[in-house]
């Protein structure tokens, strides 16, 4: 005897064409979509998502949202859901109370392809990599190169470059985000690039350049891999940039002096050296041009964005710029540039730095996080990712 599903099959397989086929199929779809995805009672609300695709493709608003579902929402990233935190409270709470259970990061697919999987690593190889990068970071920043040197160099470079537009009008964009990668520079590479060395502004232009609906590309990322799209232009860009760092990279392999550290690339030449027994901690010429870009990103872009919003506040605000100007120059005059030490003499200086970083406001999303273990009170998550 037939089986009665095996029935219902044929009888089904008679009947529809391939239309009515088609439409069962994508029914099917709907339904294993929507069951997949529904959201359990115990996790914090969110808009309905759309079949498939979910909602962070829809241009949502996350003011609304946090008015509308509190300072805890969720929303869907294909079939994954995104757990979204808001106000001092609340990311207190998950970033400092319970560090901890935040320490890790997701998988984010294309960060995970231009990284080689090691930028947003976790575990030993994550924590390995950034202890070294602290250590010695400290060392060239604090120690006998001070980065306040570096910065005050690069400041003098700076205003020449300003003086030489004449009152011009001019767009100071690359000017200013050249000088700031010029300060991180000094400490991984051991030098300053000049401001019209065009290899290097061109590096800087592609890992500026904005390419619009990548989400797409995170969410299905097996299936876009291999089709033609913004993705690709992004992909493009930082292979760019990885032959020019690791250019860099050969050259200090050439001069490499052990007994005589430069620089931080010299400093991780000498530790692949001691580490050749331990793979798992990554120190190889692939992580060391990851780490770079890295530290190059994390160095360059958010600092070179609040300048230039410094500058259009302090235009549209003339009034505020003559009083920071008249503070700098009764307590430190013209004789000289500001320091660190000036800090505490100077407080209203100090309140418009900090005004024109709040209200700039460059990074309004945090990179995501994830949870490692059960978390309770505020957050009552578990293992989801935050951001």
């Amino acid at each position: 005897k037939k089986n009665i599903f095996i029935m219902i099959f044929e009888a089904l397989f008679d009947f529809m064409d391939f239309t009515g086929w088609l439409l069962f199929s994508l029914t099917l779809l709907l339904l294993i979509d929507v069951v997949r995805n529904w959201r359990q009672h115990s996790f914090p609300p969110g808009p309905w998502a759309v079949p498939f695709l979910g909602n962070v493709f829809t241009g949502v608003d996350f003011k609304t949202l946090e008015k509308k579902y509190g300072p805890v929402f969720s929303l869907r990233k294909g079939s994954e859901r995104i757990v979204f935190i808001s106000g001092h409270k609340m990311v207190k709470e998950a970033l400092v109370r319970q560090l901890d259970s935040f320490v890790d990061r997701p998988v984010v697919p294309l960060f995970h392809e231009v990284f080689k999987g090691i930028g947003l690593s976790n575990g030993y190889l994550w924590k390995q990599q950034r202890r070294f990068a602290t250590n010695h970071l400290r060392h060239f920043g604090e120690g006998q190169k001070s980065l306040e040197k570096y910065i005050e160099v690069e400041t003098n470079f700076l205003c020449d470059a300003f003086k030489e537009e004449q009152g011009r009008a001019f767009n100071p964009h690359y000017i200013i985000t050249t000088a700031v990668s010029n300060i991180i520079s000094s400490v991984l590479f051991g030098h300053r690039f000049e401001y019209s060395d065009q290899t290097f502004r061109r590096v800087l232009e592609l890992d500026n350049e904005f390419v619009p609906r990548l989400q797409l590309y995170n969410a299905f990322p097996g299936l876009l891999k291999h089709l033609p799209g913004p993705h690709q232009t992004v992909l493009g860009n930082y292979q760019k940039i990885m032959t020019f760092l690791k250019k860099e990279v050969e050259k200090h392999q050439e001069e490499w002096n052990p007994d005589d550290p430069r620089d931080f690339i010299d400093v991780y030449l000498a530790e692949m050296e001691k580490k050749k027994k331990d793979p798992q901690a990554g120190f190889n010429l692939e992580t060391l041009q990851v780490c770079i870009l890295d530290l190059i990103e994390a160095g360059t872009e958010s600092v070179a964005t609040t300048l230039r919003w410094a500058l259009v506040y302090m235009m549209h605000y003339p009034e505020i710029q003559e009083k920071v100007q008249a503070e700098i120059d009764g307590v430190v005059g013209q004789s000289r540039q500001p320091t660190v030490a000036d800090r505490p003499n100077l407080p209203y200086t100090d309140a418009v730095i900090h005004e024109t970083q709040r209200i700039g406001n460059i990074v309004p999303i945090g990179f995501p996080k994830m949870a490692t273990v059960k978390c309770t009170s505020y957050l009552y998550m578990t293992d989801i990712n935050i951001s």
